[in-house]
């Protein structure tokens, strides 16, 4: 609603509405290994509505459980043609590649997405994004782009889990660990990782840019923390959470 003056110069007032059947072209363009990338994606605005509906703000907080934490990758299929797509783009770039450097390479993607505080994006302290939200408005907080990353590796058929811990969430995947990969900075002693029914999760910072996976910024303080501070709850794979 708008308020302005009318041809006669009274007063008034206008009603906008925003056609929910337009799509809106979003660019996203990040580095890896010292090459540039852009992609562009078509969102439908109904699609992004349909998200921001479909949960409360108030069921968005910290959830409490498994199930509760998988509410926001595996919960609707309206965003399912969106993540397929960017996961066959992912997959068609990174042919040929191992496992490690193709989730190194969709982790840089997700890194350069803008880091914006949940107050700031959407007028809540904590509000916990669908990943089509996150791509349609191209910004987010840890939970945020954890989130998206979980999804898009899970479409892409990779094990994915969410690591939490004193104000902050991380994601972590699961591929098979290739020292000779030249891209990561890591040494053996630096790799981090959790490690659930014999299944090695390593760690993935979605925040900032430049981390490889298994990489762990100084600044999450994760080396200090007592085992009880830290909780992992794996994603439901594709068959797991088909109804």
């Amino acid at each position: 609603m708008v308020s302005g003056t009318g041809a006669d110069g009274s007063p008034a007032t206008f009603v906008l509405k925003i056609n929910a059947d337009i799509s809106l072209l979003k660019t996203f363009a990040w580095k890896f290994d010292g090459t540039g990338y852009e992609y562009s994606l078509s969102i439908k605005r109904a699609d992004y509505d349909h998200f921001r509906d479909l949960t409360a703000p108030s069921d968005r907080r910290d959830r409490g459980n498994s199930s509760d934490v998988n509410f926001a990758v595996t919960a609707d299929t309206a965003d399912d043609s969106y993540l397929k797509t960017l996961a066959d783009y992912f997959a068609d770039k990174a042919e040929g590649w191992s496992g490690q450097k193709t989730a190194g390479f969709v982790l840089a993607f997700v890194q350069y997405i803008e880091y914006k505080y949940d107050s700031d994006s959407v007028g809540y302290d904590e509000y916990w994004k669908y990943p089509l939200e996150t791509l349609f408005d191209q910004n987010g907080d840890c939970e945020d782009t954890t989130i998206l990353y979980c999804a898009i590796m899970r479409e892409m058929g990779y094990g994915t889990a969410m690591i939490i811990m004193p104000g902050h969430m991380a994601a972590g995947v699961s591929v098979e660990w290739e020292m000779n990969y030249t891209g990561s900075k890591n040494s053996i002693a630096d790799i981090h990782y959790v490690e659930l029914g014999g299944v090695k999760y390593y760690y993935g910072e979605t925040t900032g840019t430049g981390w490889h996976i298994g990489e762990v910024p100084s600044s999450t303080g994760l080396d200090k923390l007592d085992e009880k501070d830290i909780t992992v709850y794996t994603v439901k794979g594709l068959e797991e959470a088909a109804p």
